[in-house]
């Protein structure tokens, strides 16, 4: 999972204000809120509907969980392929308080995503499990933050050629300092720390700098590593090495608990778990 995005100088940027370059961005280049296509239905950049929840005769609330998984996004970033923690956890709440709903389906189809939001919807789905069950389901992706999403359920169904697990964290920094020289530019970074200014483009990291990074790195890892191991603790440390498994390979290793067709399979499995 990434920790913010995948360069160093990011990573000193609270979420907030994270979020909100991101919005400043997205109003200058689109200002629409959202796209929409001929059928009036809010739509991705390339005119396809975006997921909603659904729910069928049989009571199963579907959940998409489609993108890259972030917090306190622009409603905007949909449409280029981001889902926002507060939609998911909006969509949950609202299969949680419908008594029609007799169990809730996430459908994944994600690479993971950012730190801020994902523990703490972890949690709430978690807290939600009990209240009705929730099963996970991939024809795609299931990794990393997603993961950590999936990991409470009462199962988790992949078809053979989804790809399940990335359970880690990693933090990305691009040392550019022999360009910087070659460049002929001398970067001074005045601080009021050791650890404040890590990571400024044209610099290398100090090893206390580095070392901090990788604490961050290795506690947080530490977090998400117990969160699985509390709801599957069938999965062993080695297939928690930031690896993914082939839905066919997932189960052999208790990431999963069954491998279907299709949503619709997965589904039926449901209902019959539900039955037994």
């Amino acid at each position: 999972m990434k920790s913010l995005l995948e360069s160093q100088d990011i990573i000193l940027i609270s979420p907030k204000r994270w979020a909100a370059q991101v919005a400043a961005v997205a109003e200058s280049v689109v200002p629409q809120r959202c796209f929409t296509n001929d059928a009036g239905e809010e739509c991705d950049i390339y005119g396809d509907p975006l997921p909603r929840m659904t729910i069928d005769a049989d009571g199963i609330a579907t959940v998409p969980v489609v993108g890259t998984i972030a917090t306190g996004l622009p409603s905007i970033a949909a449409a280029f392929g981001f889902v926002d923690t507060a939609r998911i956890r909006a969509d949950i709440d609202d299969a949680l308080g419908n008594e029609s709903v007799n169990a809730i389906l996430l459908n994944f189809d994600s690479p993971g995503g950012f730190v801020g939001g994902t523990p703490e919807l972890g949690s709430f789905i978690a807290e939600a499990a009990s209240q009705k069950p929730i099963y996970s389901f991939t024809a795609g992706l299931c990794c990393s933050a997603a993961y950590w999403l999936a990991a409470p359920s009462r199962a988790i169904m992949a078809t053979p050629s989804a790809e399940v697990g990335s359970i880690g964290v990693y933090v990305a920094h691009q040392d550019m300092s022999a360009l910087a020289a070659a460049m002929g530019v001398v970067v001074r970074v005045f601080r009021s720390g050791k650890y404040k200014g890590a990571g400024v483009p044209g610099t290398s990291l100090s090893d206390d700098q580095a070392a901090s990074i990788q604490q961050r790195v290795d506690s947080l890892a530490a977090v998400f590593k117990g969160h699985v191991i509390e709801h599957r603790p069938g999965v062993t440390d080695e297939s928690m090495q930031g690896q993914t498994f082939m839905g066919y390979e997932a189960g052999k290793v208790q990431l999963t608990d069954g491998t279907v067709g299709d949503l619709n399979a997965a589904k039926k499995m449901l209902l019959a778990d539900l039955d037994a």
